[in-house]
């Protein structure tokens, strides 16, 4: 299969042919946020967080708190300020989560949407009920 027509592959025809699909939608395995072990203001803000329902500029802004120009992320690196950024990408929490990634010896590419960070650390702990039940404390 050809990615466009020129018949021939590049990364470019390969990067416009995955930018031009539309986005998978992930469901929250909500079920498993609420598990015993976690302290339960930690599961309301984990639950806010994944329905995109904390105060960051992103939502500010759309609630019409805040201006245009007051919606990126205070580090001066250019992004929007969104749960996402904030949590997985920015240059303080991404590198929390590799040296995490490192501590329970796991090779894991960081997904783009917290949730789906959450799912795909809760079933990528492995077979044991202890060892995912770990993972979703994480």
């Amino acid at each position: 299969m050809y990615l466009d027509h020129s018949r021939v592959y590049s990364v470019r025809s390969a990067y416009h042919f995955l930018t031009a699909q539309p986005p998978v939608t992930t469901t929250l395995a909500s079920s498993l946020l609420w598990n015993k072990d976690i302290p339960l203001k930690v599961v309301l803000f984990a639950w806010r967080m994944f329905r995109d329902r904390l105060p960051t500029k992103d939502n500010l802004f759309r609630c019409g708190v805040i201006d245009i120009e007051s919606r990126t992320y205070v580090s001066g690196c250019g992004y929007l300020e969104n749960s996402s950024h904030l949590f997985l990408h920015s240059e303080s929490f991404g590198s929390v989560w590799n040296s995490i990634y490192r501590w329970i010896r796991i090779i894991m590419v960081t997904p783009c949407y917290v949730a789906d960070h959450f799912n795909q650390f809760t079933y990528d702990g492995g077979g044991t009920k202890e060892r995912r039940s770990m993972m979703q404390v994480l």
